[in-house]
Formats: C-alpha cells, sequence, structure tokens
C-alpha cells in the first residue's frame, strides 16, 4: 500500500509540471534606474502598476531597514542615508514578484518572479510588466539565483546576460 501512494505521489508530481503548474521562482530580471533619487519613484510605479493589475503591492522598505539596523549602529548610520527599496506584489491567481535593491546598489533593482499556479500565465504577466519597465529603464536577465547576481547595473552590462 505505501509503494501505491508513493506512486501516486511521484505521478501527480509529474502530471503538475507537464501541465505547466509552477511551484515558485520562474525567473530573475536586474532594473538598472538612472540614478539613487528614483528609487522612491520606482516604488511609486510598482504601486501604480500593482493597482492598474488588480494585484496587492506591499512595501517591506521599513521592516528591512528595522531589521538591519537593530543593535548595529553603525549599519544604522550607513542605511539611514541610502535610497532602498523592498516590495512584493501578489495578485490572487498565485502570480507574484518581489523587488528590492537590498544588498546591491541603489540603482540596481533585482526582481524575482513567482508563480503557483500556470507558469505559462505568470510569463506572460511578467513579460507585460518587463515591457512596461524597458520604456523607462534598462533590464538584464539574470539566472535562476538564491542571490540574483550581479549586484550593479554595471556588472550585469559586463557580464552580458542579455535583456529581453
Amino acid at each position: 500500500m505505501q509503494k501505491l501512494g508513493i506512486i501516486a505521489m511521484v505521478t501527480s508530481c509529474l502530471v503538475q509540471v507537464g501541465c505547466g503548474v509552477g511551484t515558485g521562482p520562474f525567473r530573475n530580471v536586474l532594473v538598472c534606474l538612472h540614478n539613487p533619487s528614483e528609487v522612491s519613484g520606482y516604488g511609486e510605479f510598482l504601486d501604480t502598476y500593482a493597482n492598474a493589475q488588480g494585484f496587492i503591492y506591499t512595501d517591506n522598505t521599513d521592516t528591512m531597514l528595522a531589521l538591519s539596523v537593530r543593535g548595529n549602529p553603525i549599519k544604522a548610520e550607513e542605511l539611514s542615508n541610502r535610497a532602498s527599496l523592498d516590495a512584493r506584489i501578489d495578485s490572487d491567481i498565485g502570480y507574484s514578484f518581489w523587488a528590492t535593491n537590498w544588498d546591491r546598489t541603489e540603482t540596481a533593482v533585482a526582481h524575482s518572479f513567482a508563480m503557483t499556479g500556470d507558469v505559462r500565465r505568470g510569463s506572460e504577466l511578467a513579460d507585460q510588466f518587463i515591457e512596461q519597465v524597458k520604456t523607462r529603464w534598462e533590464v538584464f536577465e539574470l539566472p535562476l539565483a538564491e542571490h540574483h547576481y550581479p549586484t550593479s547595473c554595471e556588472d550585469a552590462k559586463a557580464l552580458t546576460f542579455g535583456d529581453r
């Protein structure tokens, strides 16, 4: 009976993958802002985009700042003078993405797109978003990796991962 249960689980997983059902990140990009003064405006751009799509925008920047400086006065002074962004956009269909310049240069905003449903639909939504972004900023595709390297636009240009 246990073998039958394992076979059923494996078969279910294979069918779901074959049908394009995702379980997490499927694409990473780096958006290169022109200068640090654009960081807050980019956050507003994300908020406006989310509202127009009927998605939820969550700005986690203050939380990240509070967690990063807790008990570290040197880091507190350093980060208080930095234009930072850490935001998430979520939909009711399982599509989401995270945008952050944390642990990067101020003008390099990494985006990680994820989908817990139909990955093809998630890819379409990501493509639409990226096309909007590309009308104002340079975008580089990044490999799917935990830390979304490179951490600066200059490094991304030198490595030429390619843009879409």
